[in-house]
């Protein structure tokens, strides 16, 4: 069963103007291409059974990390996310929210190149069953940036 969230366009560009030099460096040079092709996208996320995958958020957070993938479920509340962090390193992230019982299983660990490409095929593969070729389109482009780029 698939679900569309709210339609919601981000300008890229005017994020990118009001960002410090550091910020529109790691953004341009991490995604030249595909970041037109992820603006042009209506939906910032799309529920496939239970978890709501989030759009690839490409300028990077706070902490430096550029979060590619993130799934959260909403019953029980939970998040795991891919991407790199701010030295380039592929990780994984989880974490449980629902309440304080499964607190101390959260994490946040370095991953190989070949996890986070595995990773990115399954989501691929996953948006390409359920027809959304946007979506998977979206990671195939990712995909071919980070080759160049890890």
């Amino acid at each position: 069963m698939i679900k569309y969230d709210c339609e919601i366009v981000l300008l890229f560009s005017i994020l990118l103007s009001r960002a410090d030099k550091k910020t529109a460096f790691q953004c341009s040079v991490f995604m030249p291409a595909a970041d037109e092709r992820i603006l042009s996208m209506k939906n910032n996320s799309v529920f496939i059974e239970h978890w709501s995958y989030t759009k690839p958020n490409l300028i990077p957070k706070k902490d430096g990390n550029i979060v590619i993938i993130q799934k959260v479920s909403f019953g029980p509340l939970e998040m795991y996310e891919w991407g790199i962090d701010s030295n380039n390193i592929p990780y994984t992230c989880y974490q449980w929210m629902e309440n304080d019982f499964f607190q101390y299983e959260n994490y946040k660990i370095n991953i190989t190149k070949e996890e986070l490409f595995h990773q990115i095929y399954f989501v691929i593969s996953l948006f390409q069953q359920n027809k959304l070729s946007e979506w998977a389109d979206m990671y195939s482009g990712i995909l071919d940036t980070l080759n160049s780029r890890l």
